[in-house]
């Protein structure tokens, strides 16, 4: 098995509550607001739910 980078192991999707991987996890449509995105997320394998929530910090020109 090929060791994981620090930067990929901050992309890992798991659940907060048990640690389950992205197999385990359904989300619903994101919605975006002006400067902020907001997902539920539901976990089947400890039956948890919560809203991850992704904002807007700053912009690049092309």
């Amino acid at each position: 098995m090929k060791p994981t980078s620090p930067a990929a192991q901050a992309f890992r999707v798991l659940c907060p509550h048990c640690g389950s991987g992205k197999s385990k996890l359904k989300a619903k449509p994101a919605q975006a607001q002006v400067a902020s995105v907001t997902q539920e997320v539901h976990c089947t394998g400890c039956n948890k739910q919560w809203i991850d929530t992704y904002q807007l910090t700053g912009m690049e020109s092309a």
